[in-house]
């Protein structure tokens, strides 16, 4: 029995667990989920909340505006894992029905949203009423995913961007402009709206950027059906008076509606389907339209449509066109005044010239030229103020920068971007737009030396300069190189050369002492042995010369090793010489040799001397040796500037040309040759064979060094 009485305890305890949370789950207001801090979102409570659809916002019913109560949230199906199968009712949902919500809220984006886990369909019903809010309300946030009400003039209806579901209105207030995303219900596009003064009821959404904070408002309308008309627009759009163009936002103490007003000008720029330019008394007005006509300079035209505040000076949008009649075009302009006194404000200068949107005609330096997503350009400068000229697409070529123009068109003051304006603003620059090439005239052309291309060809001289200073400094370096090893080499040549010269002369030297020397040996000995047995005491004569023969050549051979001059002219004179010379080649024997002189004895230097000693002594050894001739005759001649040698013999002779091909072991004919060479004098050879022999050398004396 206890038993018994526990467990009924213990179901009714459940029982009331289970009422506990379900109570939980329907307490939730919509007022109050939206009211949950991060925190507590974050914990993901779970809810079941009943309300009106107000809007589906074209999903089928995947997404929807969920109303409680003048609150309203989103409930997103699409962020339930498990899909929409289960989740959705058997019917479709459309604005108006009654549902029950079960699921979990989640901190979302822009605001708290509702994950479903179930929706049930409790029946069909009205949209329920909304308040009227104005857009400031709109544009500060708080209403984000709220039913509203809004009042405004439809200025634009278009294709929504990017899908085939919606139309996008552009609505104007008195407080400014916001957009409309109005549900497709066919494909007609509802422009009767058009200037009409209208009342939204739709879910009040607002763009974000990726940090989460509002930068704009937009209201989605379910449908036509949303929209009440409180003021059609006119049936003529230019059945309205006619505002001055120094009057399009004129001071008014009342909130007016911004509906299209009507302005009137002459054109002075057009681009047909974007933009064009009016002038009217001074003034001049950007209007902003799709219609393609193409306006000349001097039309003049009526526009209807919808005054909007541009970077800094009112503009007319959306606008609808037609021509009333022609002008001359008009005259751009000319800009005389310095610039920076141009764009002072108003009461700083009187009378105040309004450039923006005007015809001008300015003069400057063309200082720079390109071109970037919005076509060509240039830099012109004026009074150090710096106009930037966007250019027609037909311009041609543009003259050299530097060069002086002049261009006409349109102007557009340029003025500090600043979302709080804190005091009047000057402006920091403009723009000219020329309508075609004929606005731009060429006053002075630059000439092509201009400092750039001075500074690119000092550049160039440098560049070149410094690689003609490296290339020097490289031939330099390689000529250094080369200079050092052709003076070793020529180094080692003059040691091969001096070694060669101190051989030559070893052996002209020992050719003509000791050869010689031995040779006079030679006939003493002959001659005695031919007067030994007829003649003993002549024998005794001959060898006893043969000795003193071989004493000299000793002497001789010592002296040519100390390259010191012969021993013979330190005892006499050169003819003194030659004579001691031909005695020991042939004392008391054929042939005869006989030495003479000419001219007045001179002291010769001792090189010019040895030189003529020792060829002389060459010459008659040959005669005497080779040639066999019976008489050979040395004779020496001085001249002012010269001494010449002439010996000649009567012996068998030879061939002169054949001479010069002798074996170079015979150092005779060549050590001659060279002798008279080396102080820079002549020899010559005149022989025939059986006809005897002539040597002449002549040697300067001017050439050679005085002596001492």
């Amino acid at each position: 029995m206890y038993g018994f009485h526990s467990r009924i305890v213990l179901w009714f305890l459940v029982l009331c667990n289970i009422a506990m949370a379900a109570g939980e789950r329907t307490a939730h207001t919509i007022a109050g989920l939206r009211e949950m801090t991060t925190a507590e979102l974050a914990e993901r409570p779970e809810i079941r909340i009943e309300g009106i659809a107000v809007s589906t916002l074209a999903t089928n019913g995947r997404r929807l505006l969920l109303w409680q109560d003048g609150a309203a949230m989103f409930v997103d199906v699409s962020r339930n894992d498990a899909g929409p199968e289960g989740v959705l009712p058997d019917r479709r949902i459309v604005p108006g029905d009654r549902v029950r919500v079960t699921g979990e809220v989640i901190e979302s984006f822009v605001a708290p949203t509702i994950v479903p886990s179930r929706i049930e369909w409790l029946g069909s019903g009205e949209l329920p009423d909304a308040p009227i809010v104005n857009l400031i309300e709109m544009s500060s946030g708080r209403l984000s995913s709220q039913w509203v009400r809004i009042q405004g003039v439809v200025q634009a209806v278009k294709p929504f961007p990017g899908s085939k579901y919606y139309w996008l209105l552009q609505i104007g207030t008195p407080h400014g402009r916001f957009t409309v995303r109005l549900e497709k219900e066919d494909d007609v596009l509802p422009t009767g709206l058009i200037d009409a003064v209208v009342e939204f009821r739709g879910v009040c959404l607002h763009i974000f950027n990726h940090r989460g904070e509002p930068v704009g408002a937009r209201l989605h309308v379910n449908g036509l059906s949303e929209i009440t008309v409180i003021n059609a627009p006119p049936q003529d759009p230019f059945a309205v008076a006619d505002t001055p163009l120094d009057n399009l936002r004129a001071f008014t103490p009342h909130e007016l509606m911004p509906h299209r007003k009507k302005i009137t000008g002459t054109v002075t720029f057009c681009r047909p389907g974007s933009h064009l330019y009016i002038e009217k008394e001074g003034r001049g007005v950007k209007i902003v339209t799709s219609d393609p006509t193409e306006f000349q300079p001097g039309d003049r035209i009526e526009a209807t449509g919808f005054i909007v505040p541009g970077a800094h000076f009112s503009e007319v949008h959306q606008a609808i066109l037609r021509k009333i009649g022609s002008v001359p075009p008009p005259v751009p302009l000319r800009l005389q005044t310095p610039l920076p006194e141009l764009m002072r404000l108003p009461f700083e200068k009187t009378p105040f010239v309004d450039l923006h949107g005007r015809l001008v005609e300015l003069g400057g330096v063309l200082e720079l030229d390109g071109e970037d997503a919005d076509g060509r350009w240039l830099s012109l400068v004026k009074d150090g103020v710096a106009a930037q000229v966007r250019l027609p697409p037909d311009m041609p070529e543009l003259p050299r920068r530097g060069s002086v123009i002049r261009i006409a068109g349109v102007c557009e003051l340029d003025y500090p971007a600043s979302e709080l304006v804190e005091n009047f603003t000057l402006p920091t620059g403009l723009r000219l737009f020329p309508r075609s090439p004929a606005d731009l005239t060429v006053v002075e052309s630059a000439s092509w030396w201009t400092p750039q291309r001075q500074w690119m060809v000092m550049g160039l001289v440098g560049a070149l300069l410094f690689l003609a200073l490296a290339w020097v400094h490289t031939l330099r370096r390689r000529v250094q190189e080369r200079g050092t090893a052709l003076a070793a080499e020529m180094g080692g040549r003059r040691m091969a050369e001096a070694r060669t010269e101190e051989r030559t002369r070893m052996a002209e030297e020992l050719h003509d002492t000791l050869a010689q020397g031995l040779t006079g040996v030679s006939l003493q000995i002959e001659a005695a042995g031919r007067a030994l047995d007829v003649r003993p005491e002549q024998s005794s004569r001959h060898l006893g010369l043969a000795g003193q023969i071989l004493d000299s050549s000793r002497d001789e051979v010592r002296r040519t090793l100390w390259n010191l001059r012969s021993g013979l002219l330190d005892t006499g004179d050169l003819l003194g010489s030659l004579q001691a010379i031909a005695a020991n080649l042939c004392p008391g024997t054929n042939p005869t040799v006989s030495c003479r002189s000419v001219g007045t004895a001179i002291d010769l230097p001792d090189s010019v001397a040895h030189a003529v000693l020792r060829i002389a002594q060459e010459a008659l050894s040959n005669a005497v040796k080779h040639a066999s001739a019976e008489n050979a005759e040395a004779v020496v001649e001085f001249a002012a500037d010269e001494v010449i040698l002439s010996v000649s013999d009567d012996g068998c002779g030879f061939e002169s040309g054949a001479a010069a091909g002798a074996d170079p072991t015979h150092f005779g004919l060549q050590g001659m040759r060279g002798r008279a060479r080396r102080l820079h004098g002549q020899f010559e050879i005149d022989s025939t064979p059986g006809r005897g022999t002539t040597i002449r050398a002549s040697i300067p004396l001017r050439a050679q060094p005085e002596k001492p």
